[in-house]
This record gives C-alpha cells, structure tokens and sequence, in this order.
C-alpha cells in the first residue's frame, strides 16, 4: 500500500534519518518544509500553498483561514468561512440546532470535531479519517460521507476534508438501494446545494 501526502496527495518515499530529526509524520519533505520554513507566513498564505481543500481550524473547530480549493469545495467566499464552526461549513444539521456546531447533544459524536480536539490536544496528525455527516442541502438531508486529514502546526490545526473514494460497503449499498439512506460522497458539482 502506497501512503500519499497528506496535503499534496503525493507518495511518500521512506526519508532517510536526518540530522535536524523526522519532519512532520504524513508529510512530504516539500511539505515539510513549507511548514517549517522560518520565515513568517501568513496563514492564509500557508493554506493556500496546498492543492487540496485546506482549512485552518482552532481547537474547537473555529476556521481561521480556507484556501481557494476549500473555500471553491464549498461554494464559499474567505468572510463567509472565517470565524465560523466546522459544522456551519459543512452544513451540519446539528449546526442550526440551538447552542449551534460544537454546543449540541450530537457534538461529542462528531468525527470532524473529535478528530481536530484530539489532533490539537496530542500534537499527532490523522490520516484519512472516516467521517458520515447529516447535512442540509437544498433536496432536504443527506448523509455525506468524506475522509478528513489533521495536523497540528503551532496552535492551529490544518484539516482537509475530501470525498471518501473507497466505494460503500455492501450493506450501506443494499440500504441506499432499499431507499433507506442516501450516502453520496462529499463534493458535488457546483450549484447544486
């Protein structure tokens, strides 16, 4: 099995040991160093040097900065996403229930918030995380299903949520087919939310 970068999609190749140490897990050395130049960058230049979907989240999930990619995965302008939730982003349903994304009964089930707490609290990246969302679209509620990626690079956590690519189990395909649930894959062409 082949692992990829977790922000360029790229292989890894195995490093060899270096003096300065190991660079950030999951990363590729270009990567790398991107994230450990020390010259200043602004954070939304940071993101933005990804090809992926990037947000920068504080640890309770509050978006700092979107890249193009994200902010174009989403249909939404850098004002409309900075300060919001995750769950807002994303449309979680949970989102528009009183209290709003992270103040919920259903918060502490939700994979995109755990994945950044725990991301933010040990410091360890997450790799191609599972995650099924109930969102609101314009046909009503969906489940989404995605793969979302998190690392901690000083105080902010960098996450990418992109498509889940495997295709669906046998017994989700038998229920969506039974019309009970409908598990669509995260992006969808523009317009249609």
């Amino acid at each position: 099995m082949t692992t990829l970068c977790a922000w360029c999609q790229r292989p890894l190749l195995p490093a060899p040991a270096s003096a300065d140490g190991p660079g950030p897990a999951g990363l590729c050395p270009d990567c790398a160093r991107r994230l450990q130049n020390e010259r200043p960058i602004a954070l939304a230049d940071l993101v933005n040097e990804f090809a992926v979907p990037v947000l920068a989240v504080t640890d309770d999930v509050v978006v700092l900065a979107a890249n193009d990619a994200a902010r174009a995965n989403f249909n939404l302008t850098a004002v409309e996403m900075t300060g919001r939730r995750g769950g807002d982003i994303i449309e979680c349903v949970h989102a528009r229930q009183p209290g709003g994304c992270g103040r919920t009964v259903h918060c502490p089930g939700c994979t995109l918030r755990q994945t950044v707490v725990a991301t933010a609290a040990d410091g360890k990246p997450r790799r191609r995380v599972r995650a099924v969302q109930s969102v609101a679209t314009a046909q009503g509620v969906k489940l989404r299903t995605f793969r979302l990626s998190t690392q901690a690079i000083g105080g902010t956590v960098l996450v990418t949520i992109a498509p889940e690519s495997a295709s669906p189990s046998r017994r989700r395909s038998a229920r969506a087919a039974a019309g009970k649930t409908a598990i669509i894959p995260w992006a969808e062409p523009a317009g249609t939310r």
